[in-house]
């Protein structure tokens, strides 16, 4: 199933993965101890932090506290990266603009935004036949990615190890 959830996470970069992982399950010391992987990897990694960590270095999947954007336009930046990776334009954001008037921000809960924001774009990038999903590895972090639905059915609620790829309309 891990390489099912890195062929979707990662798209393009899938070469880059399976040649990584190879060594990776060879010699893991001659991984983790690569400059580019010092923040993410450890003597105690597994596969799925791996999957992560490529992902994550190659901007194919994001990487946002559970009580929001590091700034404003942090998810705004990655859907575009990625919605014009994989189709060639980026989103027309008046939908976004409409939803932020429709809230109540007094009413809202710490936490609440983010999780209504990324909704709204799953909701309007499913109309060009994506999807926002996320890789939940059981912490209080989101880790949302960019699929195509038909590609994703084969992985979605796919466990790999303790880490779960979830539709972000199924949360």
């Amino acid at each position: 199933m891990l390489n099912s959830v890195a062929k979707i996470v990662l798209a393009d970069r899938i070469g880059v993965f399976a040649q990584i992982h190879e060594q990776f399950l060879r010699d893991k010391p001659s991984i983790i101890e690569r400059d580019e992987f010092a923040d993410y990897l450890d003597e105690d990694s597994n596969s799925e932090d791996l999957l992560w960590a490529i992902a994550y270095l190659n901007r194919r999947i994001e990487w946002i506290d559970w009580a929001g954007e590091e700034d404003s336009d942090q998810l705004k930046g990655f859907v575009d990266e990625r919605m014009e990776s994989l189709t060639g334009s980026k989103l027309d954001w008046a939908f976004l603009e409409e939803f932020e008037k429709s809230l109540d921000f007094e009413k809202l809960n710490r936490g609440d935004y983010i999780v209504k924001k990324i909704g709204c774009i799953d909701s309007e990038i499913r109309k060009k036949g994506f999807l926002i999903a996320t890789l939940d590895r059981g912490d209080d972090q989101y880790y949302p990615f960019v699929a195509a639905i038909d590609d994703f059915q084969g992985v979605d609620g796919a466990g790999i190890g303790t880490t779960w790829v979830i539709a972000w309309a199924d949360l």
